[in-house]
C-alpha cells in the first residue's frame, strides 16, 4: 500500500471512530439490514460521501446459502456529493468491517487488503458510487451484477426504495451487457482454488512453525528445512516464500511476522481446506453459485434471489459430500464452465455494450438536472 493511501485509511478510520465513540450505541435490533442502513447514514455523513441510494445484503446471505457460522455482508450504494466530485475528492469504494457483541456495534475499521477472516460476530460493509457500480456492471462484475438483481427484486415486491435506485433499476437495458466472460473467468478461478488455498494454508503453517523455533536462525541457516516445504523456492539469494520474497539473510524471527499475515489471511476456511486433505469446499460452491447465476442470467436476462439451488450449494460450502461425488462435480462444473465460454465468445463479436452517451444522461437524471 502507497503511503497516501495509509495516511487516507488513517484518516478514515479515525472519523469512523469517532461514530463508535459517539453518544448513543448502534444495536442491532432483530431487523439487521434496517439498523444497517441507519448506521450507514452516519458513517456516510461523517465521511461526507453523499447521498444514500441503496442498501443491499450480500454474500451469502443473499444467496440462501448461510450457515450459522456465516458472516453478515451488506453493501451500500451512494451517490458523490457534487462539491466531492468538482474537489475531486469523492471516494468510489469504501470496505469496512463491523466488530459486534451482544447485538452493539462496538468497533468499525475500514481495509483494504489481506484482512484477517471474519467470524459471525463481524459484519462486512462496502460503500460503493454510483460511478464504480456503473462502470463495474459495464464490465460484467460478478458482485455488481448481484447488487443489480437485489435492487431489481426490491423494486418488483414494490418495496420501499429511493428515487435514484428506482431509475437505475428501470434502465436495466442500458446498464447491463451481454458480455459474461468476466463471470465466466470466476467460475474457473473457483475451481482452480478449490485446492490449491488449503495447500497453501498448510504450508503456511509447517514454515511458521519451522521458524518460530529457530528465530534467531538466519534463512540461509534454515534452507534444507525450508525448500522441504510446498510453495519454498530459492534463486540468487532470495527466498520465494508463498510468492513472497525475503533475502537469506534475514533472520527467522524478522520473517515470521510476514508469514504469521499470510496465515491469518488464509483464515479459518482454509485451515479447515487444510484438514480435509486441501480441498477447499467453500471455492466449489462459490464456482456452483456463478454458474446458477450465469446460466439464468444468459437464458432469462434476470439472477433471482435466494438461489434455486442454495440447499445444494450450502451442502457442498459445508464440505458435506463424498469423495465419490466431487471429482463427478468438478468435472460437471468444467463441462458448464467450457459451454458457457464458448457461447460468450460468440457474444464478443455481436456485443451489447452500455452506450456513454445514455450512462452520462442516467448520471445527470439521478442528479436532478
Amino acid at each position: 500500500m502507497k503511503h497516501s493511501e495509509k495516511e487516507e485509511l488513517l484518516s478514515i478510520n479515525s472519523k469512523l471512530e469517532s461514530v463508535i465513540t459517539g453518544s448513543r450505541p448502534y444495536t442491532l435490533g432483530s431487523n439487521i439490514l434496517g439498523s444497517i442502513e441507519k448506521f450507514s447514514l452516519d458513517i456516510m455523513g461523517t465521511l461526507n460521501l453523499g447521498d444514500f441510494v441503496f442498501i443491499s445484503k450480500a454474500g451469502s446471505r443473499l444467496f440462501g446459502t448461510e450457515t450459522p457460522a456465516s458472516d453478515h455482508d451488506f453493501v451500500v450504494l451512494f451517490k458523490p456529493s457534487l462539491d466531492s466530485l468538482i474537489l475531486k475528492k469523492d471516494q468510489s469504494v469504501i470496505d469496512t468491517v463491523l466488530t459486534v457483541e451482544d447485538d452493539v456495534i462496538v468497533d468499525i475499521s475500514a481495509t483494504k487488503v489481506n484482512k484477517p477472516a471474519n467470524t459471525n460476530k463481524n459484519i462486512d460493509l462496502k460503500f460503493i458510487s454510483v460511478y464504480k457500480f456503473f462502470s463495474l456492471l459495464g464490465n460484467g462484475d460478478i458482485n455488481a451484477i448481484d447488487l443489480f438483481f437485489s435492487m431489481y427484486a426490491s423494486f418488483n415486491k414494490n418495496e420501499d426504495m429511493t428515487s435514484g435506485a428506482q431509475l437505475i433499476v428501470s434502465n436495466k437495458d442500458a446498464l447491463l451487457t451481454n458480455q459474461y466472460l468476466n463471470m465466466i473467468s470466476f467460475i474457473y478461478r473457483q475451481i482452480d482454488l478449490y485446492q490449491a488455498k488449503g495447500d497453501r494454508y498448510a504450508s503456511a503453517v509447517k514454515l511458521y512453525e519451522v521458524l518460530e523455533k529457530l528465530q534467531g536462525s538466519s534463512l540461509k541457516d534454515l534452507e534444507s528445512q525450508i525448500l522441504e516445504i510446498p510453495y519454498m523456492s530459492k534463486k540468487d539469494g532470495i527466498f520465494l516464500l508463498l510468492e513472497r520474497q525475503f533475502s537469506e539473510k534475514l533472520k527467522a524471527g524478522y520473517v515470521l511476522k510476514g508469514i504469521r499475515r499470510i496465515r491469518d489471511m488464509y483464515g479459518s476456511r482454509s485451515e479447515r481446506a487444510a484438514d480435509m486433505s486441501g480441498v477447499d469446499y467453500k471455492a466449489i460452491s462459490h464456482a456452483l453459485r456463478a454458474v446458477e447465476e450465469t446460466e439464468e442470467l444468459m437464458s432469462t436476462g434476470i439472477i433471482t434471489f435466494p438461489l434455486k439451488s442454495a440447499e445444494e450449494i450450502r451442502r457442498v460450502k459445508g464440505g458435506d459430500i463424498s469423495e465419490k461425488e466431487l471429482p463427478l462435480l468438478i468435472t460437471n462444473l468444467l463441462d458448464k464452465y467450457d459451454s458457457l465460454k464458448k457461447v460468450a465468445e460468440k457474444l464478443v463479436k455481436s456485443p451489447k455494450l452500455q452506450d456513454k452517451k445514455e450512462i452520462d444522461l442516467l448520471l445527470l437524471e439521478l442528479y436532478g438536472f
